[in-house]
This record gives structure tokens, C-alpha cells and sequence, in this order.
């Protein structure tokens, strides 16, 4: 009997989803896009997991999938992908027209609200004071404390010559944590290889932000009270994710929640885009010895035979054109960001792709694809 309520129930599920599917089906095509299935909501967690094995199937069909625009409907939304770069920087300087897309973004409030999840009304309000910190002031600290780590994990490096490097992805995830422990929170560390046994006291807020960082993917998914009743190893995850539940906020400025949901935002956003930038910056330097050597003779020529300790941020920063070159192809071909989504505000907004120009209704989800635009071959050849 069991068996045929849960039948029952699955085929009411499937038949419901599908109806819901090809209503939005439907309504991509009154658009006038090329329109592509999806059978499950493109934010489904178990999508989200196992999507990069899925479109390497895809990419394996002798289709031709390039196109400046399409449309991915699901039982869920309508969600327009787009990569023509005059419709994308139309797109996100249309703030008020184009927001983000709060709803699925709310998983990011794991303090509280942060300048990724506010609505545009309340966006400038968080900006103002996120911004302000961000100068050439504190980019020469930037500057000195990422030599200092640099040294550290090319010290720790060359004791591994002969053996190889344990893991230069959690190296570089360690210079990226240390250089904003140190600038933003006045927290210095010494560089420590991955293979190195922690000998920092517990609760540091080094190690604390570690833990929650490389555990970020469980601390959205699963609700905060379920993880606090589960015992063993996750309790750890548990103590250093934790925030002062009686903080109370006030109305001007910015409350305590959206100081530590900023705080959070922060560091998770800037700490793991510029370590995996770091890491394929290495491994494709370490492929490319020709251009290693290219960039290596930039910096001696910078440098004028000064030794580490005077290289300054003003005077060698704006000289290394070749150093930003690498850098910017590197986050070219591979871009923490891949793609930007917004969703159309409170009134049909029109967008122009190409010499086509659409009128798009309420609630339409957009999706700058960014890495479709680097990479498309109307804009750039093969080689790297």
C-alpha cells in the first residue's frame, strides 16, 4: 500500500513538473529565443553537483551549441543566457532594471544580510562603507604582506625539489588566507605548507575561516540548527561558523548582522577567487616556461638590482605590464566568476542582442555568460 502512495506521489510530481516545464517552454518561445529543456531547476542542489559531468556529455553531441542567446526553461523559471558583450554591459548597468536574484542568493546570508542578497533600494547603503576601505592606501599593504608570504611558501617550496609539491592549490589558498588575516583583520601569520601541522591555538580566526571555507558547500545546504545537534567531527564546523546570536543591529549605518554577513561575504568571495586565480596563474607558468621567463625578465628589469625588501608598491605595480598580461588571460580562460545572474525587476524591460531587441517580463532570470563570452571565436582565436 506504502509502495503505491509513494508511486502515486512520484507520478503526480513528474506529471505536475512536466506541465510546469512546457508552460515555460512555451513562454521562451513567445520571446522569440532558441529554447533549451532542462527537467529539473537549474539552482536543484543535486543539479548543481552533477551539471559539469552533464554538459561534458553534451559538448561530446556533434551539435553546434554556440549562440549569443538562448533560453533554458525549467519547471522552475525561464532563465535567458546571454554572451554578446554590448547585451551584458547593458545588462549589469541597468541596476535598477536588472537585480540580483535575491531568492536564490539567500543562501550567502549565513550571517546575515550582505551586500550580494539586498535589493537595489537598500544596495547603495551597504556599498558605501564596503567600498571605502578598498584605496591605493591599503593596496601597499597588500602589496608588502603578499611579498612576505610569497617568500614564505617559495621557501617552503624549494624544500620539495626533488619530491614535488604537495598540493600548490592549498598553498595558494594559504597565501590568499594569510594575506587577508593580515590586511583585513590585523591578523599576521607565517606562511605554513599544506603538509605542516597546525600550531595555531583553536578558535583563531585564521583556522576558524579555514574550516568554514573548506566546508562552505555543507554550511549553505544544510540548515544551521540541524548541524548544531550532529555530533562528531561536524561540531568543529559548527564552533567556528558560529556568530554572537544576541547581537542586535540598529537602523542606521549598517546593523551587526550586516557587518558579519559582509565580513563573510568577503572573505569567502575574495579569498577563494584569488587562490584558485593564484593556482592556475602557477600551473600555467610552470607549463609555459617560455612565458616564465618572459615575465621573470620584466621583473629584473623593474626591480633595478634593488633587493625584495625595497621593492615598492608605487613605483613597480604600474610597471609590470607583462605580470598583469598573464593575469589577465589566466582569469580570461579561467574566471572564478563564470557567469552573473539577474532577474528582471518589476516591469518588462527590453534588451537589444545583436540587432534583435526583446521584450522580457517580470521575473525572467538573466545569465551573463561570461565565460561563453571569453571564449567565444568571434572575439578570440585558439591560442592562448
Amino acid at each position: 500500500m506504502l509502495g503505491l502512495i509513494l508511486v502515486g506521489l512520484a507520478s503526480a510530481y513528474s506529471i505536475w513538473s512536466f506541465a510546469c516545464l512546457e508552460a515555460n517552454v512555451r513562454k521562451a518561445r513567445a520571446l522569440g529565443l532558441p529554447v533549451a529543456r532542462l527537467p529539473v531547476d537549474a539552482n536543484n542542489v543535486f543539479w548543481i553537483l552533477f551539471q559539469p559531468h552533464f554538459y561534458s556529455l553534451l559538448d561530446r553531441l556533434p551539435i553546434r551549441w554556440l549562440s549569443y542567446r538562448w533560453a533554458l526553461g525549467s519547471p522552475v523559471s525561464i532563465n535567458i543566457h546571454v554572451a554578446d558583450p554590448d547585451a551584458i554591459q547593458d545588462i549589469v548597468t541597468r541596476r535598477g532594471d536588472f537585480q540580483h536574484p535575491t531568492a536564490e542568493l539567500k543562501i550567502l546570508e549565513l550571517y546575515g544580510p550582505c551586500i550580494s542578497t539586498v535589493k537595489w533600494p537598500d544596495w547603495p547603503r551597504l556599498r558605501k562603507p564596503m567600498a571605502t576601505p578598498f584605496n591605493e592606501t591599503i593596496m601597499a599593504s597588500v602589496w608588502a604582506e603578499s611579498r612576505r608570504q610569497t617568500f614564505g611558501m617559495w621557501a617552503s617550496w624549494t624544500k620539495f625539489a626533488d619530491a614535488g609539491i604537495p598540493s600548490y592549490q592549498r598553498d595558494t589558498r594559504t597565501l590568499s588566507l594569510n594575506v587577508l588575516a593580515a590586511v583585513g583583520f590585523g591578523k599576521p601569520y607565517d606562511f605554513r605548507v599544506s603538509t605542516e601541522p597546525s600550531v595555531d591555538e583553536i578558535g583563531e580566526y585564521r583556522d576558524s575561516l579555514q574550516t568554514v571555507l573548506d566546508n562552505i558547500i555543507l554550511l549553505l545546504i544544510v540548515p544551521f540548527r540541524v548541524l548544531q545537534i550532529v555530533p562528531g567531527t561536524w561540531a568543529k564546523i559548527v564552533n567556528a561558523a558560529a556568530a554572537d546570536p544576541d547581537a542586535k543591529g540598529v537602523k542606521r549605518g549598517l546593523s551587526v548582522d550586516e557587518i558579519f554577513g559582509n565580513l563573510f561575504v568577503i572573505n569567502f568571495a575574495g579569498h577563494d577567487t584569488t587562490a584558485n586565480t593564484l593556482a592556475f596563474v602557477t600551473l600555467l607558468l610552470a607549463a609555459h616556461p617560455d612565458v616564465q621567463a618572459w615575465v621573470a625578465a620584466e621583473t629584473e628589469a623593474v626591480a633595478e638590482g634593488k633587493p625584495v625588501e625595497e621593492w615598492d608598491y608605487k613605483q613597480m605595480f604600474p610597471k609590470h605590464n607583462r605580470c598583469r598580461a598573464v593575469f589577465y588571460e589566466t582569469l580570461r580562460l579561467f574566471l572564478p566568476v563564470p557567469a552573473l545572474p539577474s532577474t528582471t525587476s518589476d516591469h518588462p524591460q527590453q534588451v537589444t542582442v545583436g540587432d534583435r531587441t526583446y521584450t522580457v517580463p517580470v521575473g525572467v532570470n538573466f545569465t551573463a555568460n561570461l565565460r561563453a563570452m571569453q571564449t567565444h571565436p568571434q572575439y578570440w582565436s585558439n591560442e592562448i
